[in-house]
């Protein structure tokens, strides 16, 4: 009677709040998933005395060019530098691989699991920018279980590093919140941790740690990247003979957001690849007679 007027009354309160629905995060675009990107970077680093200070925008497509059909088994991307400008201080030069495609496997984990050739080192910096890009859209991966808004879980795991090995990420992952957008549901991740990197700058091979802090808004739906920031910086230090030659990276700065997105038909895209390509190269045909 008492349980029953006290009902009445709205006097019973909730002991326990409503559990957040869990989310199964994985990377898992279709098949001709296409993202543009807009990408900033910059960063100063130290080397042998002098100090380099960089900053570019950079433009990068990337594209899913083959889901499989077993469950868990990695997606083929391809991933194109479509543009761009990087000043060292005072001097310009384009970025390297400019419209050379690389092709990556990428795990529903959403880590990169290998790329289809080795980057080269930067002899300004001792950082590829390109494997700085990488690292942005790489370096966390999801949990194996549903996780909730709140949630954090350990990150670490063995990465891909561009330069041709894998390495042990040391790294603590955490689900910030949901963005409802109109026409998609954002999820925030941030990731902190460390790995070993090597770099080689003339003939000199520099080893160190560097540490990271990454924050991801990424596409509920399918995983995809939408916007990251990422600062990587450390020490690099190597000795030959009574030589120390080292690298103090102060700070690489990655913004990465995504300008554009669709499905494309691969086979009518290839087919206009190959038209652009023919057109080039008659025209460069008629330029040398």
């Amino acid at each position: 009677m008492r349980f029953a007027l006290l009902a009445a009354a709205g006097l019973l309160i909730p002991l326990v709040a409503p559990a957040q629905a869990a989310y199964e995060l994985r990377f898992a675009p279709p098949e001709g998933y296409s993202q543009d990107f807009d990408i900033d970077v910059r960063g100063s680093a130290e080397a042998r005395g002098r100090k380099v200070n960089f900053e570019g925008d950079l433009t990068m497509n990337q594209t899913v060019v083959e889901v499989p059909d077993e469950e868990m088994q990695p997606l083929t991307v391809e991933l194109t530098m479509t543009g761009g400008t990087i000043r060292y201080d005072d001097r310009e030069k384009p970025p390297r691989y400019i419209g050379d495609p690389l092709t990556a496997h990428r795990s529903p984990m959403g880590a990169i699991m290998d790329v289809s050739k080795p980057l080269d080192d930067d002899d300004e910096t001792g950082i590829d920018v390109t494997a700085a890009i990488l690292y942005a859209t790489s370096l966390l991966v999801f949990p194996e279980r549903a996780a909730r808004p709140g949630e954090d879980w350990d990150g670490s795991h063995e990465a891909f590093d561009p330069y041709g090995d894998y390495v042990p990420v040391t790294a603590e992952n955490y689900f910030g919140d949901l963005l409802e957008l109109p026409d998609r549901t954002l999820v925030r991740v941030d990731s902190e941790g460390e790995f070993p990197y090597r770099a080689k700058i003339d003939d000199d091979w520099l080893y160190g740690t560097l540490k990271y802090a990454l924050a991801v808004h990424m596409d509920l739906d399918t995983g995809s990247v939408v916007e990251a920031e990422l600062r990587l910086y450390g020490e690099l230090k190597a000795k030959a003979s009574f030589v120390t030659v080292g690298i103090s990276v102060e700070e690489l700065y990655v913004h990465v957001k995504e300008t554009s997105h669709e499905v494309v038909d691969l086979e009518e895209r290839a087919a206009a690849q190959e038209e652009a390509e023919q057109e080039s190269d008659e025209g460069d045909g008629d330029t040398e007679a």
